[in-house]
């Protein structure tokens, strides 16, 4: 038979304390382990979903990063169409300008006397147009 120790009698309930005691430490203990485990796991999902959105922020980075490659690309094409569009320009203005001094001298030999001697033209050649620059061609990368 079980023999309960002198101290520890049923009757005076110190034993009932001593196992209520220990119940309670038990359960605190249970529930500290189940915090941890708890917590461990949660550490775990949030590390994978920030792993997840680092990944997701690298991918979208290269993307703009393309994006911005050929903006720079289109606009170095732009910027030379522009600069080509003024050499145009130019020309043509000075293709006005001498055509606009020859009607002058025709105007003003026209209403010359008849036996005055008549002067040639400033510019009786036309300038040549500049030589334009050759488009340079670029593939696009497909995105």
């Amino acid at each position: 038979m079980l023999r309960v120790p002198e101290g520890c009698r049923v009757g005076n309930g110190r034993l009932a304390a001593h196992m209520g005691v220990s119940l309670i430490l038990f359960l605190a203990a249970v529930g500290g382990w189940g915090a941890y485990a708890y917590n461990v796991s949660s550490d775990r999902r949030q590390e994978r979903a920030l792993r997840e959105q680092v990944t997701r922020s690298a991918k979208e980075n290269e993307r703009v990063n393309a994006d911005l490659r050929q903006l720079q690309i289109e606009a170095d094409r732009n910027r030379q169409a522009l600069d080509q569009a003024r050499r145009d320009l130019a020309f043509a203005q000075q293709q006005i300008t001498s055509l606009t001094e020859q009607l002058r001298a025709r105007e003003r030999a026209a209403a010359a006397p008849a036996g005055a001697i008549r002067a040639p033209p400033a510019s009786a050649q036309p300038v040549a147009p500049p030589a334009r620059a050759p488009r340079s061609q670029t593939v696009r990368d497909p995105i």
